[in-house]
């Protein structure tokens, strides 16, 4: 009872702070006449018109790229695309409530994650609304410590997304942890005689089988479901080499496709991804590091998945990240590991200036130097992130500022991204 109280209070929470911006957001496409770029013709530019492909007609060698969970359902429900883009976001909706449930945030936390940008694909005829819901219930289930709970997110993500690659590993990495988590648990005796070790290790190799034998199993079903409308197995890969994804040493400058403003949204989610597979290898590698911090489990699989997407986009692309933004800020990961380390750590002024200055060397990588505009318009970004760094400071009007600035520069950059993409511009 009390677990559906306070599931309630965040799904009211969510459903009143999205009705009042998509109300903002109505009133100001009405003002300016643009209120016709909301349409079914619009809900199907890029990826979605693949999809849309999909539940027409099936699998083609081309569309192999795209799993089969999303335009499955799709044809289930015999949705127009504005009318799955609303189911999209219900299902969002309710996952959501249910995440920032499990990790009982404050108030003006659950707003600054409601409001993240890349959140707003969720209404979208894209498969980022189910992947959502099914990285959750993954989420859920290594919280809860329900093994039966995370392998059902995980085949539900593996039909989603080709995310099998990503989430083996990352599995992996959760329970190696947990085995010296369980460990340090046991009595003294106990871990003297071995036995602790000895059931820690095992409950390692027996969840990690599993977890990974139901991603493959998730993987061939849909290669499956693909080989039924092609005629061919495997064609996922012939697919993702005719789009250019092939291993490869990066090329710099890293760039993307969409123009500046979307680079440098881009470069923000790539530090996310550097900085999770940073804090990973330094946690693999030393053991007091991990007691020191003793992350979840849930918390640890949402910096492996950021870090393992962000690898694979940068390896595989040539430093072309397209739609990295989208599988960074479109997830239930980034929502714990964000919601997590606003809650967990603290830091100063000076530190966020410092960091500041660091994001500013950071994005060389893009080509930040080759005009002063383009280096002022890094800086805003980095400003911004150096945000994110205040949100922790002990001091609560300094915390409380950075929040409500936050949210509505989120909200800012939400609307540009809604309206770039149904005006047909790439956004990921």
């Amino acid at each position: 009872m009390i677990f559906l109280r306070e599931y309630r209070k965040y799904l009211l929470t969510a459903f009143l702070y999205y009705f009042t911006a998509f109300s903002l957001l109505f009133i100001v496409l009405y003002s300016t006449g643009k209120l016709n770029i909301f349409s079914n013709t619009s809900f199907l530019n890029w990826d979605a018109a693949h999809y849309f492909s999909v539940k027409e007609h099936g699998y083609d060698p081309v569309n192999t790229a795209f799993f089969p969970l999303f335009p499955f359902f799709w044809k289930l429900v015999k949705l127009s695309p504005i009318g799955i883009g609303f189911l999209n976001f219900s299902l969002f909706l309710a996952a959501i409530s249910l995440l920032c449930t499990e990790m009982k945030l404050k108030l003006t936390h659950t707003l600054l994650v409601l409001s993240v940008p890349g959140l707003f694909f969720m209404f979208l005829p894209y498969a980022e609304a189910l992947f959502f819901v099914s990285g959750t219930i993954a989420i859920v289930g290594l919280k809860r410590d329900r093994l039966w709970l995370t392998v059902v997110g995980l085949f539900l993500c593996s039909l989603c997304r080709p995310t099998t690659f990503i989430f083996i590993p990352a599995i992996v990495i959760v329970y190696y942890f947990s085995v010296g988590q369980n460990e340090a648990k046991v009595p003294i005796p106990a871990r003297l005689g071995h036995s602790g070790g000895a059931i820690g290790r095992k409950k390692f190799f027996v969840n990690s089988a599993i977890s990974a034998f139901v991603l493959v199993a998730g993987l061939m079903l849909s290669f499956f479901i693909q080989k039924v409308g092609t005629g061919q197995w495997f064609t996922f890969f012939d697919s993702q080499e005719k789009w250019g994804n092939k291993f490869g040493i990066p090329i710099l400058p890293l760039h993307t496709w969409g123009g500046d403003n979307i680079k440098r949204y881009e470069s923000s989610a790539f530090l996310i991804g550097v900085v999770c597979a940073v804090m990973l290898i330094l946690l693999l590698f030393n053991k007091r590091l991990r007691e020191k911090f003793n992350f979840p489990k849930y918390v640890v699989f949402s910096f492996a998945y950021l870090a393992g997407a962000t690898g694979v986009v940068l390896l595989y692309r040539g430093g072309l990240l397209f739609s990295l933004n989208r599988f960074i800020y479109a997830t239930p990961f980034v929502i714990v590991a964000l919601a997590y380390f606003i809650a967990k750590f603290s830091f100063t002024i000076k530190q966020s200036v410092i960091f500041f200055f660091g994001y500013i060397i950071f994005s060389t990588l893009f080509a930040s130097y080759s005009h002063i505009h383009n280096l002022l318009c890094f800086a805003i970004v980095g400003l911004i992130l150096s945000g994110v760094l205040l949100l922790t400071n002990k001091n609560k009007y300094i915390s409380l500022i950075a929040t409500i600035v936050l949210i509505l520069v989120n909200n800012v950059i939400a609307y540009h991204l809604i309206s770039r993409f149904l005006t047909g511009f790439w956004v990921a």
